[in-house]
């Protein structure tokens, strides 16, 4: 994917067109800095592709003007601190799950990005660490209007839950069957 590309995509991020499509929560800070690194810098005929986690960021006026920064993504404002878990994975491991703020706002709080973009941005730039790679999928809800077909939304809040195998004999929990 191109410089030019990444920017054409952070101007236009557009909406998800069926059901079952992957989008990443974002937040709206990491994001507006981002897409105003890539706009100044192609306007600036600096090669976008320079930025990196691992660059040192200049304070110098005559040295910023020729490297832009990005930090990797981190999206700690969107987490509530209150809430967090541990939940199994189907292979055994355990990951941390964060809940997201209520009440959080489009645009405003985050920005919902397409895969192919994230995974681009998450490449270039490195991400803080898995817990911050918050996937989510579009759904489709029925439409309030009889005249047009259902509505995709993206639910940014979804719900964990593990499931457990019982023994019915005994009625006990099966811990290494459980499933996130």
């Amino acid at each position: 994917m191109s410089d030019y590309d990444i920017v054409r995509a952070l101007r236009h991020i557009g909406s998800p067109k069926r059901a079952n499509e992957k989008w990443y929560v974002i937040n709206q800070k990491w994001f507006d800095h981002a897409k105003r690194a890539y706009m100044d810098a192609l306007d600036q005929g600096i090669s976008v592709s320079t930025l990196s986690l691992h660059e040192e960021k200049t304070t110098s006026s005559a040295e910023s003007k020729s490297q832009v920064t990005l930090d990797p993504i981190d999206n700690t404002d969107l987490f509530h601190d209150a809430t967090s878990c541990q939940l199994p994975t189907s292979d055994g491991a355990v990951v941390t799950w964060h809940a997201l703020k209520p009440s959080l706002v489009e645009n405003v709080d985050y920005e919902l990005l397409p895969s192919k973009i994230f995974k681009e941005l998450v490449r270039r730039h490195g991400i803080v660490d898995e817990t911050h790679c918050l996937e989510r999928y579009s759904v489709e809800t029925p439409s309030l209007s009889i005249y047009s077909g259902p509505d995709i939304k993206i639910d940014i809040y979804p719900i964990p839950c593990i499931l457990y195998k019982c023994n019915s004999k005994n009625g006990e929990c099966i811990d290494d069957e459980g499933v996130s």
